[in-house]
């Protein structure tokens, strides 16, 4: 059975850039999906991508980090805003964390 229906951006041959107000809108919608999502959603994310154990401990200067490396291409205002939003997330993980045990 084949899919050829389904095309993957992976699968092209010539590599897709970006300009800097896509990525800007990319990363706004990032943030905004994850700002959205409720600490069971969180959780689930976290472990679903293998990042649930360091979550569990993130620290912020790991938020300011991890900001940073997810934000570089972007606008310093979307930098700045992904530092707010992952340093809450860290917040949010740590007392989600605790309850989950």
């Amino acid at each position: 059975m084949s899919n050829s229906s389904v095309s993957s951006p992976l699968s092209d041959s010539k590599p897709q850039t970006m300009s800097k107000e896509e990525r800007r809108q990319v990363a706004q919608e990032h943030l905004t999906k994850l700002e959205g999502m409720t600490q069971e959603e969180l959780v689930e994310l976290l472990k679903k991508t293998g990042h649930w154990g360091i979550a569990e401990s993130m620290e912020a200067e790991v938020a300011y980090r991890t900001a940073w490396r997810s934000a570089r291409y972007t606008s310093f205002n979307t930098l700045r805003h992904a530092l707010k939003v992952l340093t809450s997330l860290g917040e949010r993980v740590r007392s989600v964390s605790k309850v989950v045990g």
